[in-house]
C-alpha cells in the first residue's frame, strides 16, 4: 500500500490504516512490543515527512477521498430538497453546515428551517455551494 523504503515503517503504516476493531494486535503498545521496538519508536517513525506523506496518502484510500464525501454531500442535498421526507429539515441544516455556510452565523432553529419553501432551501443551498466551491483550494492528488 505505501512507498515507504523501510519495510518496518511499511508494515507499521499498513496496520494503522486497518480499522481499529480489525487490528491484530490491537494497541500501538502491543504492537511496538511484537516488532521489537519502543513506543516511542512508533512516534518517531510516525513524525517522518516521508510516513507523514504516505499516511495522509492512505488515509484519503481508505476513506474513499473527495469521490465518497461528495456521495455523501449528494445524498445530503437530496433529502434537504425533498420537502416530504421526514428528515429534511435536518438533512438541510446539515448540509448547509457542512458546506460551510452557518459557519459563524447564527443558525436557524429546526423550526424556522420548516417556513421555508423549496424554492428559498433551493437558493440557500445553491449559494452555500457556490460559496464553499469558491473557497475551496483544489486537492492535490497522491499517486501511491
Amino acid at each position: 500500500m505505501s512507498e515507504l523504503s523501510d519495510p518496518r515503517h511499511a508494515a507499521y503504516l499498513d496496520w494503522l490504516l486497518t480499522e481499529k476493531s480489525m487490528r491484530v494486535p490491537s494497541t500501538k503498545t502491543a504492537y511496538a512490543e511484537k516488532v521489537g521496538v519502543n513506543i516511542r519508536t512508533l512516534r518517531d517513525w510516525e513524525a517522518k515527512p516521508e510516513f507523514i506523506k504516505a499516511y495522509e496518502a492512505g488515509v484519503r484510500l481508505v476513506t474513499g477521498g473527495p469521490e465518497k464525501y461528495a456521495a455523501v454531500m449528494a445524498a445530503l442535498h437530496a433529502t434537504a430538497i425533498e420537502r416530504e421526507h421526514r428528515q429534511h429539515t435536518q438533512a438541510a441544516k446539515l448540509w448547509l453546515d457542512s458546506a460551510g455556510y452557518l459557519q459563524g452565523q447564527v443558525k436557524a432553529e429546526p423550526a424556522d428551517a420548516t417556513k421555508l419553501t423549496n424554492e428559498e432551501l433551493d437558493k440557500l443551498i445553491a449559494e452555500a455551494a457556490l460559496e464553499t466551491k469558491e473557497a475551496r483550494t483544489p486537492l492535490k492528488v497522491v499517486k501511491g
